[in-house]
């Protein structure tokens, strides 16, 4: 007797749409990395300020909250965790920033919107050149640090060919 299969999605949308992800999760710095240059940024430090101050508050009445309750002999409540820091606050706007291209990136009809793979390949490159900038003194940094082109992509084992497609999609050599 045979068995039926089914095809799985896998088969059909997930390759594509995960490579995507993968490549561009590769590729681009996290933000924990740069937070001095989000910093800079007077728009991205003044979010980031309105953030941390309500986060500070909040943390700040919790953990009053907490040494109330000890005082009267509960000492069950859970911690108020790390002191909010604005460098976090900052690394984390723009990490989610990042989570949202790698959202749109991901939707089947955006496989070829130009739009979305724009601001992709704009995050891969501004990583790209602050990995060139920090080993500029590296004694081969004219061959392996090019600011002006960004470093192929090997995929040794090709498959179905999802990745490189999708490298090239995101402006890489594959």
């Amino acid at each position: 007797m045979t068995v039926r299969t089914r095809k799985k999605l896998i088969e059909v949308a997930l390759p594509l749409e995960a490579a995507r992800a993968v490549i561009f999760s590769q590729m681009v710095d996290d933000p924990s990395e740069y937070v001095e240059e989000l910093l800079a940024h007077p728009a991205l430090r003044r979010a980031a300020e309105r953030e941390f101050k309500a986060r500070k508050k909040a943390w700040e009445e919790r953990k009053a909250e907490i040494g109330k309750a000890r005082a009267v002999g509960m000492e069950r409540l859970p911690e108020s965790g790390p002191e909010p820091k604005l460098e976090d606050v900052v690394a984390e706007q723009e990490r989610k920033r990042l989570y949202r291209i790698i959202e749109e990136m991901v939707i089947w009809e955006n496989t070829t919107n130009e739009a979305v793979l724009q601001r992709a390949r704009d995050a891969i490159w501004e990583s790209w050149r602050r990995t060139c900038a920090e080993n500029a003194d590296h004694p081969r940094a004219k061959e392996l640090f090019n600011r002006d082109k960004l470093p192929a992509f090997h995929d040794p084992f090709a498959g179905g060919g999802s990745l490189p497609l999708e490298a090239q999609r995101l402006g890489l050599e594959a």
